[in-house]
C-alpha cells in the first residue's frame, strides 16, 4: 500500500496559530471563582487554568461590561507614614555626615 505524499507547505501554513486551549469553564463558573478568590492565582487554580489566561479572561469580561473586581497585583500594602519617616531619617543622617 502506498503512503500518501507529504503535502507541500504554502504561505498560509506559516501563519497558522496554535490551537486555542479550551478550559471548559462557563462564564458563571469563572465569575464565581474570580469573585470569591483573594488573588488572580487563587481564581486560576480554582478553574484549573494559568493565571495569565484567567487575568485575560477577567479583563475581556470587564471590557464587555461585567463588573468583575480587580485583583491586587501582588504588591504587599505599605505603611506609607512609617516609610516616609524612614526616608526623612536617611536624609537627616546623610546631611549630618556631609556636614
Amino acid at each position: 500500500m502506498e503512503q500518501p505524499a507529504p503535502q507541500k507547505s504554502n504561505e498560509s501554513d506559516v501563519t497558522q496559530r496554535r490551537p486555542q486551549a479550551r478550559y471548559g469553564v462557563s462564564a458563571q463558573e469563572f465569575i464565581t471563582a474570580w469573585e470569591t478568590s483573594d488573588s488572580a492565582q487563587e481564581a486560576a487554580d480554582r478553574v484549573n487554568m494559568p493565571k495569565a489566561i484567567a487575568q485575560a479572561r477577567a479583563s475581556g469580561y470587564r471590557k464587555r461590561g461585567l463588573n468583575l473586581k480587580h485583583m491586587p497585583r501582588g504588591m504587599k500594602p505599605l505603611d506609607v507614614d512609617r516609610l516616609n519617616a524612614f526616608i526623612q531619617q536617611l536624609h537627616h543622617e546623610q546631611a549630618a555626615e556631609s556636614a
